[in-house]
């Protein structure tokens, strides 16, 4: 199943998005950003958690219980959509991009694409310990 046909998935999106949209639009940047979203996540994260009862590995669970469960199955898929929207968005909408900190030689394009790529390595890095570990 891809990350987009999972209802799960589509809502932690768009919840990222729309904390990225509020945190922009409290002209937070940086840190600062990253930090807002964070927190705007943690707090939707019980809803959007699928508690099946299974123990979070130790990848998993590196930033605690809540995030893990959020982003458990999700890294990989969200990573690689994020990867390829910061490609995309620059190109096709330049003035939407610019609100994201994500415009032509602003920089910001560079510290989201590291931030999506490493959201990817660490769903990879997740499934690779699962697989190792035997857990489903």
């Amino acid at each position: 199943m891809t990350a987009l046909a999972n209802p799960q998935s589509r809502e932690l999106i768009l919840a990222i998005l729309l904390a990225v949209l509020k945190a922009r639009g409290e002209g937070k940047t940086g840190a600062a950003l990253i930090e807002a979203v964070a927190k705007e996540l943690a707090a939707k994260a019980p809803a959007a958690a699928g508690d099946d009862g299974k123990p979070l590995t130790q990848v998993n669970g590196a930033l605690g219980e809540t995030v893990g469960k959020a982003l458990d199955g999700r890294k990989t898929g969200l990573g690689a959509i994020g990867l390829v929207l910061t490609q995309i968005v620059p190109v096709l909408f330049p003035t939407f991009a610019s609100g994201l900190g994500m415009a032509a030689g602003s920089g910001g394009h560079t510290i989201w694409a590291t931030l999506f790529g490493a959201l990817a390595s660490w769903g990879v890095l997740g499934k690779v310990e699962k697989w190792v570990k035997g857990v489903n």
